[in-house]
């Protein structure tokens, strides 16, 4: 809903010079790039549902980083944040389409999946154009876009909620709370054996 929104903070709240925008594009592709083998791993351990949940609770804070964006490394942050948070949908996603799929009809259901989700996406965007356009010439630029990220924050976390409806359809060695304490467990040992040396 604030995907179109987020050009003009962009260009015309921050001023941003296409150098910034360099750096703003190459920040989160590299999160993305960097990120999708761990993001393969832990799918792989702990599920998808408790990934899926991950996701869609990470994306939820990106309109309020807009929100009280004063200067484009809060931007510059929020796709960092969004190209990790990216790396672990592509993952996921393309590993549950495989859980759930019949052998026989794998294709057809990345084909349902893939269009839904560009429908979904083009849908909510002109959507939010169309609010947002009405919110700005009501409010003014500054007031209109704060609405307008106020909202999608609140729809994000409302509708973030639906995810822990989803099943995994397959058994995990582990779950998402086991490896973290696990990882935390490993870390102290590691500290703790540091500090005897």
């Amino acid at each position: 809903m604030t995907w179109p929104l987020f050009t003009i903070t962009q260009i015309d709240v921050l001023h941003a010079s296409l150098w910034d925008m360099a750096i703003f594009s190459a920040a989160g592709s590299a999160a993305t790039i960097v990120l999708q083998p761990f993001a393969g791993k832990l799918t792989d351990r702990v599920g998808r549902r408790s990934i899926f949940v991950l996701e869609a609770f990470g994306f939820t804070p990106i309109p309020l980083i807009y929100l009280f964006a004063n200067n484009f490394a809060y931007l510059v942050f929020s796709n960092v944040l969004s190209g990790a948070i990216i790396a672990f949908v592509n993952v996921t996603t393309f590993s549950y389409v495989m859980d759930v799929s019949p052998p026989e009809q794998v294709a057809d259901y990345f084909a349902i999946n893939n269009a839904l989700s560009g429908i979904a996406v083009s849908v909510v965007s002109l959507l939010g154009g169309i609010v947002g356009s009405i919110a700005i010439s009501s409010y003014g630029l500054i007031g209109g876009l704060r609405l307008m990220y106020a909202t999608a924050f609140a729809f994000r976390a409302a509708t973030s909620t639906l995810y822990f409806r989803v099943r995994d359809v397959l058994k995990f060695p582990k779950t998402l709370k086991d490896e973290i304490r696990d990882e935390i467990s490993s870390i102290l040992k590691r500290f703790a054996n540091h500090d005897t040396h």
